[in-house]
């Protein structure tokens, strides 16, 4: 293996482009400057329905949103 074919971490950079998942209801998302956590209780095109957890729900554009955590699949109930 020659050095040119070894990985240089420092040159690497994320492009997200390449994997844009679309928000999902049940998602965690931060928006812009608010520093809450809100849940997606919606979706439409490019707007989110978000709901913060010691607010009133309100609307915002996805591209200014940022995922923090994916929705859980839900649970059947066991039989």
């Amino acid at each position: 293996m020659t050095s040119a074919a070894l990985f240089d971490a420092t040159a690497a950079t994320y492009d997200d482009s390449t994997y844009s998942r679309p928000f999902q209801e049940g998602d965690i998302v931060r928006c812009g400057d608010d520093p809450d956590d809100c849940t997606v209780i919606g979706t439409w095109s490019d707007w989110l329905w978000l709901h913060p957890l010691h607010s009133v729900p309100f609307t915002a554009r996805a591209r200014a949103c940022n995922l923090v955590r994916i929705a859980e699949p839900p649970r059947w109930p066991y039989r």
